[in-house]
């Protein structure tokens, strides 16, 4: 590999390729076609300074850059007078608006400005000088070129040989990148144009788009000779095929692949056809060990938002120990909040979990108490911890005690040098060093957001993005090419989007800046020189430029990069000349022959196959399936409306599988209003109107907290008050309900049991029993439903569940009881004709008792039966027949998990 080194206390001499974005990996890189090579760098400007640094001796340890916002911040705070230039940005955001000015203030160094410049200009200039004096700031790379600048002013030795400069547009420099080159010129260093000879054909199309763009011909017009290429394709997976194609072919050493950010769908392409991968430069800050610390923080706000201390134990690595991940999890999942009866049942199967662990382990006592400090401390940090106002702030000393914890544990995860468990201590530590800066006694949760966003950065890139050892090249982007190949392929040929900084400055503020010497970059200089680098792909081909331009990417539309615009201009001054250029990705997937390259590809033909149709019925073998010992009024409901869901279900034991993912709303209310109902009927059985209804908001509120969390966070804040005054309403309907129909209310979440045919057992759990004036037994059950449509008619023909719950309570076959339903959302009191209920709340219609269990046995006999000979019906595929009308139970399609299996989507008439 390239070397750059000491011989005897002396460096050796050096020679430098230099070229603006040659920072990052190029090609040719410092080896070339050696096995080795000493004194030989190849480098951007960045990399430039950093040599000079070191062999000036001034090379010191760098501090990140969410450290110097946060002591520019302080600076900023302390001389803010409320009316300040940036007095109003920064009472909303101090971060970004500190980030901002320091971005300026930088720029202002690298221009060579210092604050004693004399005061004028404009009011931001004065602003910033002021804000200098005072500021203590660790050095960036602004201060570091400054500094580099005036140790060069001094007559200085370097050992290095000669500069090779890359880029012929010296002029879209940035102004301190052109003294920097003056003034290793004028300490004697040798600065050279490289100059660029990839020795192609002149007369193809290839070397006439050269010779254009290097000025030395006007125009031309393309042959069509294949040495410029644009592969257009309708979609990436066409592109990626083509270049998988080609590369099997034609890929050598003499091949380079300007990649861009890289893709996925082309890394799988080219594995799955035994190639290397290019690797996916694509970072992302949603890497699970960098979302730890945001994720950790964001459960310390009032009020508690659960989605994110869920995602915080879902994640593939966390701090929270072990054994209480996935428990508290599950506990989230059935009732959202932190404290529940179900939330202190996880933490106590948690503890035992470790203690059979210890045992397993054979720890001694004072290793157990040990391990169970550090877990508590864990756990504590993690899910048991104190919450604040986000707008007050959490205190410094709590956030720098996290972040060293985190630290610690990401440290202990990192013993192979693990780069994502470094990254995690990383942005710990820069998180801690940053507060610590700020000076301030707590940190508000935005300008915490803000000091983890800095720290994060660009992410990480994912684990499988790494480019694989290959014998043709990979880079990034044109300008990282400074040699020639025979062939380039440009990837991804498209026109991507990229934000710029809006320019601060004014043309007074230039102008001034520029009257003491002080040059600021020019306006658009940075798309120039982006233009100007788009040539290098060009200039650095022999033989062939292969550029692959597809439509959509990631499925959204692109269009070609603008510098086919250059290419037209060249080489296509009409449009069936342009034609001559452009070949189409598809016809590798439409053509059993292609040639590419004069190189033949054929292509085999898939036999088109269709889903399997739906099927309704379905066979087993005989005696397979027999009825269960014991059925709840679920269950049976189910095999009466589908055999097959049934069967999946209970006697497959078939489960979806586990998204833990909290409830939606509706669900989320009704369960904490089911507590709340319940809660309340345990304290007492007897209630005013008015005191019931008072005494459920209260308990509400209660187990909001504990099993409605979600309800708390601010979006939904108009949702919980008006689900309050939902059931202030109600409850105070449901006491009169109860007075006026003159029932009371017994028991609630009653478990009952009962043998039913052939000695199996029913067994089911009630709502809410009652008795009625005459001593009747009552089954209500609540409803949080929008509309009471369904559950009306379910009234007026036949409810399986109620009816098989009255059932469980009558003492013989032929006693009526009456049913009910009360909806919680609208107070509306629905019941079957009894005569202790008031004739106005009847649903008429509906069967007794005795005719209702009477058709369930019979319909759940003759499923039961069919089953057990091995057919299986799934009622809901009807195969182009109409719907059998009259139907005890409607299938269950609508809620169905198993419709995938049984193909209703699917169905064809037949």
């Amino acid at each position: 590999m390239a070397e750059i080194r000491i011989i005897e206390g002396r460096w050796m001499m050096v020679e430098i390729v230099l070229g603006y974005q040659l920072d990052s990996p190029a090609y040719p890189d410092a080896l070339g076609n050696s096995e080795a090579v000493s004194g030989l760098a190849v480098v951007g400007f960045s990399g430039l300074v950093g040599i000079l640094e070191t062999m000036l001796g001034l090379a010191g340890p760098q501090v990140s850059e969410a450290v110097r916002i946060a002591q520019w911040e302080q600076c900023l705070r302390q001389l803010d007078t409320g009316s300040e230039l940036y007095s109003p940005s920064f009472s909303t955001d101090s971060w970004n608006t500190a980030r901002e000015l320091l971005r300026r203030r930088d720029e202002l160094v690298l221009a060579g400005w210092h604050p004693h410049i004399p005061h004028g200009g404009s009011s931001w200039l004065t602003v910033l000088a002021r804000v200098e004096s005072c500021a203590t700031l660790s050095p960036g790379l602004a201060d570091r070129v400054a500094s580099l600048m005036e140790r060069l002013k001094t007559p200085i030795s370097l050992p290095i040989k000669r500069v090779r400069v890359v880029n012929e547009h010296e002029d879209l420099w940035e102004p301190w990148q052109t003294k920097l080159m003056a003034a290793l010129v004028q300490n004697g260093i040798v600065k050279e144009r490289y100059s660029w000879d990839p020795q192609s054909d002149p007369d193809s199309d290839l070397g006439q788009l050269q010779r254009v763009l290097d000025g030395r011909l006007n125009c031309s017009e393309a042959q069509g000779d294949g040495s410029v290429v644009l592969v257009q394709a309708a979609q990436e997976w066409d592109a990626a095929d083509y270049l998988v194609s080609w590369l099997q072919a034609h890929g050598s050493e003499e091949t380079v692949i300007i990649r861009g950010s890289g893709s996925q769908l082309l890394d799988q392409t080219l594995q799955r056809n035994g190639l290397p991968a290019l690797g996916v430069n694509n970072p992302s800050r949603i890497r699970s060990v960098l979302q730890i610390l945001p994720l950790l923080f964001s459960t310390y706000w009032e009020p508690i938002e659960i989605s994110r201390l869920l995602e915080l134990l879902l994640l593939p690595v966390s701090p929270v120990p072990f054994h209480f991940r996935k428990k508290l999890a599950y506990a989230i999942v059935q009732q959202p909040g932190i404290g529940s009866l179900v939330w202190q049942e996880a933490l106590a199967e948690g503890w035992k979990a470790y203690e059979a662990q210890w045992d397993a382990e054979q720890k001694e006592t004072s290793e157990r108490r040990t391990e169970k400090e550090r877990l508590e401390k864990r756990l504590s940090m993690a899910v048991s911890h104190a919450y604040f106002s986000p707008s007050y702030g959490m205190p410094v000393t709590s956030i720098i005690g996290i972040c060293q914890q985190i630290g610690q544990w990401a440290t202990s995860r990192a013993v192979n040098g693990e780069p994502l468990f470094m990254a995690a201590q990383q942005q710990s530590a820069t998180v801690m060093d940053a507060v610590a800066a700020l000076g301030s006694e707590f940190i508000s949760r935005l300008q915490l957001e803000r000091i983890m966003d800095t720290a994060t950065g660009a992410g990480l890139d994912g684990e499988n993005g790494e480019t694989q050892a290959a014998s043709w090249q990979v880079v990034e982007g044109p300008g990282q090419l400074w040699g020639a190949a025979d062939t380039v392929i440009w990837w991804n040929f498209y026109r991507a989007d990229s934000s710029r900084m809006p320019d601060p400055w004014t043309e007074s503020e230039r102008q001034w800046l520029e009257n003491y010497g002080l040059l600021l970059p020019q306006k658009g200089i940075a798309r120039q020189r982006e233009s100007s680098s788009w040539e290098q792909a060009v200039k650095g081909t022999r033989k062939r430029l292969i550029l692959i331009a597809p439509s959509r990417v990631a499925g959204q539309p692109v269009s070609t990069h603008p510098f086919w615009d250059h290419v037209r201009y060249a080489l296509a001054p009409t449009a069936p000349v342009e034609k001559k250029l452009i070949q189409d990705a598809a016809n590798l997937r439409l053509s059993q022959r292609v040639v590419l390259q004069d190189v033949a590809v054929l292509r085999e033909q898939i036999e088109h196959k269709n889903l399997p149709p739906a099927i309704r019925h379905w066979q087993v073998p005989e005696g397979l399936i027999r009825p269960r010992p014991e059925e709840s009024p679920t269950s049976i409901e189910t095999v009466l409306g589908c055999p097959l869901k049934w069967t999946l279900q209970y006697a497959a034991h078939l489960r979806d599988a586990e998204i833990l993912s909290l409830p939606d709303m509706n669900r989320l209310i009704g369960t904490v209003l089911h507590h709340v109902i319940h809660q309340l009927f345990t304290e007492s059985l007897r209630w005013t109107p008015e005191e019931g209804s008072v005494r459920a908001i209260e308990l509400f509120d209660e187990w909001t907290v504990q099993m409605g969390a979600p309800l708390l966070e601010p979006r939904n804040r108009l949702l919980k008050e008006r689900t309050r005054e939902q059931l202030k309403r109600t409850m105070r309907m449901l006491f009169t309900t109860l007075r006026d129909c003159s029932l009371s209310v017994d028991q609630t979440e009653v478990e009952l049991e009962k043998e039913w045919i052939a000695g199996h057992k029913v067994r089911g759990r009630l709502d809410i029993t009652g008795t009625t004036a005459s001593g009747a037994p009552m089954v209500l059950d609540f409803k949080w439903a929008t509309f009471s449509k369904k559950y009306r008619e379910r009234l007026e023909k036949l409810s399986v569940q109620l009816s098989l719950y009255q059932w469980l309570l009558v003492k013989g076959p032929s006693q009526e009881l009456p049913i009910g339903y009360f909806m919680l959302r609208t107070g509306e009191f629905m019941a079957s004709a009894h005569p202790d209920i008031p004739e106005r709340y009847h649903v008429p219609g509906g069967f007794s008792l005795e005719d209702a269990m009477r058709a369930i046995e019979s319909l759940y006999v003759s499923r039961m039966n069919a089953l057990n000979i091995g057919e299986v019906t799934a009622t809901g595929v009807l195969l182009g027949e109409q719907p059998p009308s009259g139907v005890l139970v409607d299938p269950p399609c609508h809620f169905c998990s198993y419709q995938t299996l049984c193909g209703l989507n699917r169905e064809v008439p037949v």
